[in-house]
């Protein structure tokens, strides 16, 4: 994943900190190294962040604002 796709994610995140991401379904094989992710890719960043937050507050509780 380039940067654009990383603060594509923090911004899907809310900026709420540091971010780990494992697979979020980018084919290396149709990317470019450091091309720019597209708005599919956006999209399923995301997904991603959106499923991650869920599942964290699943397990440990909703999170403090």
């Amino acid at each position: 994943m380039d940067l654009a796709g990383l603060l594509a994610l923090r911004e899907a995140l809310g900026r709420r900190g540091p971010v780990l991401v494992l697979g979020i379904g980018v084919d290396p094989a149709r990317c470019a190294p450091g091309a720019p992710l597209g708005p599919e890719a956006r999209a399923g960043a995301a997904e991603a962040a959106w499923r991650l937050e869920a599942w964290l507050e699943a397990r440990l509780g909703p999170r403090r604002r």
